[in-house]
């Protein structure tokens, strides 16, 4: 072998070990947050996304104790979780005549979550699924409405699932597992994505919340539930 195909051969070896070393020693890339799986935030006092929520929160429980001049005075807890999928706002007459509205959030793995609900009038005779009026879509939220709910449930996955499951937990609120949905009345879809924030804070005035904050891709926030301890 020449001098030259051996100088060629040993920059090969050499340029193929530092590859191989190159490949060992790199770092692992860390896996991502799970959707659906809160994280606990380390340093609560310097996170810039729970600031936003706890100044969200002064004025939501401020209002909410008639005192709009107690702030937070520290956040006891705060855990984040990472969020993707549909929100359906739905309005459904059961079996028995009772009717609810409810929000029911669909993720990209298709667990579900019921995140509001509400029922309307109770248990009654079927009378021509007569309905209650039903609020306005929340424009800023994004929804969109589903035209003939009632027949679209068959033909869209997410909205069948989530009639499926809040059939479910009606029963359950009202302990009969007999009854089912009748009529789809109303439904809407809301495709989400951004931030739930969970936290526990203590107000200037001592008293103790607990609260689920989501903040969407735009920055906006709402508030998912509010509970004094």
């Amino acid at each position: 072998m020449t001098r030259y195909g051996l100088t060629l051969l040993f920059g090969v070896l050499a340029l193929s070990a530092c590859t191989d070393e190159s490949i060992k020693s790199s770092p692992e890339i860390p896996s991502t947050a799970m959707v659906g799986g809160y994280s606990k935030i380390a340093n609560p006092d310097t996170d810039q996304g729970l600031l936003q929520v706890t100044t969200f929160l002064n004025s939501e429980i401020g209002f909410k104790d008639g005192n709009p001049s107690i702030r937070v005075d520290k956040v006891l807890e705060a855990s984040r979780q990472v969020v993707a999928g549909q929100n359906y706002q739905v309005k459904v007459q059961m079996t028995d005549g009772s009717q609810y509205e409810a929000v029911v959030y669909v993720a990209l793995n298709d667990v579900m979550q019921l995140t509001s609900l509400k029922q309307l009038r109770g248990a009654s005779p079927v009378d021509g699924k007569q309905a209650d009026s039903f609020p306005s879509a929340p424009v800023a939220g994004g929804y969109n409405k589903i035209t003939d709910p009632d027949q679209s449930r068959y033909s869209d996955q997410g909205l069948l699932n989530a009639t499926k499951f809040l059939s479910d937990e009606i029963g359950e609120k009202e302990g009969d597992h007999s009854i089912g949905i009748d009529t789809v009345l109303e439904a809407y879809k809301q495709v989400v994505a951004g931030n739930n924030y969970r936290v526990k804070v203590q107000m200037t005035n001592g008293s103790q919340y607990e609260a689920v904050v989501y903040i969407n891709l735009q920055n906006e926030v709402s508030l998912t539930s509010l509970k004094k301890l």
